[in-house]
């Protein structure tokens, strides 16, 4: 009996090959279902069977009329289902959303990596800045290497420094950093998860959907809700007709249409596929949520880095008892970087504990700086504070408000699929995306907002004006991240 080979059979394609590939062939298929379905209502079921009946096959007079306005809605729902879904494909295929790699980063090879990964790999080899030897790259080389590739998360300072403390709010970790991706070597934006089909890091990601050829994200999610619902529309009508006919053709001569009832059993799935998704993107854009962050919604406790300017820092230290003492964790984050910088920009010193030079001190109580009354003007401090589980701090209360953050704020942004979504623009010096109500609640219980504060008496969305405001009078020219 002969021995067995002690090394394991190459594996031909894992499932992250697999599922990009199907990606790619799925949306070519879907026009081509589109093509078929044309072609079965307009000729058999609308010309030879109801506009001009073959004497020998159908005992019926002719229904001009019927099959006229069967062809006519039939294309007036088919247009708008085929314009969604190209935008959608060429969204995905185009813009998606992901987030640059860090300059660190470097292709790792697996111990049984596919053939079709190796290939890839290969392909890919030059187009991305990899690290030889595992050597650490000084602050300068990595600033400048992030600079000519675009390889940041965030903007940089002209000291090679992530300038993510230049918004007022952000999402933080319990140290005030962003979240760190150790797979992309990278901080994260707001709202950014890694994908691990597409192996990077998206903005806003919803879901990585082979439909449509790709993840489903900040720009494409609009166009993804109103291709399900053209389709769920565009289907039901499908449905309804053939169903009709199929029935009366049975009926009068005891047999079926081979091909109407291909395009009934396609039209039935596609409506159960889009009716059902239509009602879920719905449902998740009327809350401002994804799909991935929905899968723990409940439960999910957000923990925000709030600006605190210099004239709360000194109302708050005034007060020396009540709800007003600084009781949360404080990070301080300088616009100049330490004298002698110790670490990579943004450069992991391990794979779970990334290192940045722009926190300057942390105070879990603030016992450093209660007593510091006035704060250098090159410094920015933030509260980190946590949401109760649950707490969705991108809700804005109003479905309607949050449907418009998605689809757009005039009723032909709806309904056409031209303009990206507005959600998309994070050039305000606020927040990356408007807040709801939830952070004015926690900067009311941190003492950081006060009911006297002119500007900000619980709106959010003035609270958001008058902070642009008074950072444009701090910072001067500096309006945006």
């Amino acid at each position: 009996m002969p021995a067995r080979n002690s090394q394991s059979a190459p594996v031909l394609c894992d499932e992250r090959d697999a599922n990009r590939y199907v990606s790619r062939v799925i949306p070519p298929v879907i026009f081509g279902i589109f093509a078929y379905a044309s072609y079965v209502v307009t000729k058999p079921l609308c010309v030879d069977y109801l506009i001009n009946p073959r004497p020998h096959h159908y005992d019926r007079d002719p229904r001009v009329g019927t099959g006229i306005a069967i062809i006519v809605v039939f294309y007036v729902l088919l247009f708008p289902t085929i314009t969604t879904y190209l935008r959608l494909v060429l969204v995905v295929a185009f813009n998606p959303d992901y987030l640059p790699r860090g300059a660190d980063w470097a292709p790792t090879e697996p111990e049984h990596e596919s053939w079709l990964s190796k290939r890839r790999r290969r392909a890919d080899h030059g187009n991305e800045i990899t690290t030889k030897n595992n050597e650490k790259r000084s602050a300068a080389e990595s600033a400048d290497i992030a600079r000519q590739t675009g390889g940041v998360a965030y903007p940089l300072d002209e000291n090679g420094q992530e300038k993510f403390w230049m918004k007022d709010i952000y999402v933080c970790q319990d140290d005030g950093r962003p979240a760190y991706c150790s797979k992309c070597c990278q901080f994260k934006t707001d709202r950014a998860h890694h994908n691990r089909d597409a192996d990077r890091c998206v903005r806003k990601l919803d879901h990585f959907c082979p439909w449509v050829g790709g993840v489903v994200s900040e720009s494409s999610f609009k166009f993804f809700l109103q291709f399900v619902i053209y389709t769920a529309f565009f289907t039901c009508f499908c449905l309804i007709v053939l169903a009709i006919f199929v029935a009366e053709h049975r009926s009068d001569t005891g047999r079926v249409n081979a091909q109407w009832v291909v395009a009934l059993g396609l039209a039935a799935l596609f409506f159960l596929f889009s009716g059902g998704m239509s009602g879920t993107s719905l449902q998740l854009a009327s809350l401002n949520t994804t799909t991935i962050e929905n899968l723990s919604r409940r439960s999910k406790v957000w923990m925000l880095a709030i600006y605190i300017s210099p004239q709360q820092y000194q109302r708050m230290t005034n007060r020396t008892s009540g709800p007003w003492a600084l009781t949360f964790p404080t990070v301080t984050f300088p616009t100049q970087p330490p004298p002698v910088p110790s670490t990579t920009p943004g450069a992991p010193s391990s794979e779970a504990e990334p290192q940045s030079n722009g926190v300057a001190s942390t105070a879990p109580n603030n016992t450093n700086n209660a007593n510091n009354t006035n704060q250098p003007t090159d410094m920015r401090m933030f509260a980190i504070l946590r949401t109760q589980p649950g707490e969705n701090p991108f809700d804005l209360g109003d479905p309607i408000k949050n449907l418009q953050q998605v689809m757009g704020n005039t009723l032909w942004d709806w309904l056409l699929p031209l303009r990206i979504a507005p959600c998309v623009d994070h050039s305000s010096i606020v927040s990356a995306y408007p807040m709801g109500s939830v952070v004015d609640r926690l900067k009311r219980e941190a003492g950081i907002l006060f009911e006297d504060d002119e500007g900000e008496g619980g709106n959010v969305h003035t609270h958001q004006q008058a902070a642009i405001k008074h950072q444009k009078r701090e910072h001067g020219h500096e309006t945006q991240c």
